[in-house]
């Protein structure tokens, strides 16, 4: 099973103030509440919000590599979920990392007892 996580930043703003405005990680969530009361003592009023940017699709499955992908909006990372879950059930689903790591080491391999010498 697939998991779809919103990894969006916090951003705080004031209107008609950029100088007020700042983003904070998706984690961050207590510093940006604690940053948004920080222009009332100007008498401003800052506003938080979430935005909609940033989604991560990570898998885990016995007998399958681990998948993580970031995507920039939501409609994108739910596409892949269900691709992913789709091909992970029909078992189409394939990780090349391996393939490729052993096609860089046999190269270097290669390059050191031929070229180097």
């Amino acid at each position: 099973m697939a998991t779809l996580i919103d990894r969006s930043p916090w951003a705080v703003s004031v209107r008609n103030r950029d100088d007020f405005y700042r983003e904070f990680p998706y984690d961050k969530q207590a510093q940006a509440e604690a940053y948004t009361a920080s222009p009332e003592t100007q008498g401003l009023k800052g506003s938080l919000k979430r935005l909609a940017n940033q989604f991560q699709v990570k898998s885990r499955r016995k007998g399958a590599a681990p998948f993580c992908q970031s995507v920039d909006t939501l409609e994108e990372a739910k596409r892949l979920k269900l691709n992913l879950e789709a091909e992970q059930s029909r078992s189409t689903f394939r990780d090349d990392g391996v393939a490729y790591r052993h096609m860089v080491r046999s190269l270097m391999e290669r390059y050191i007892d031929e070229v180097a010498p």
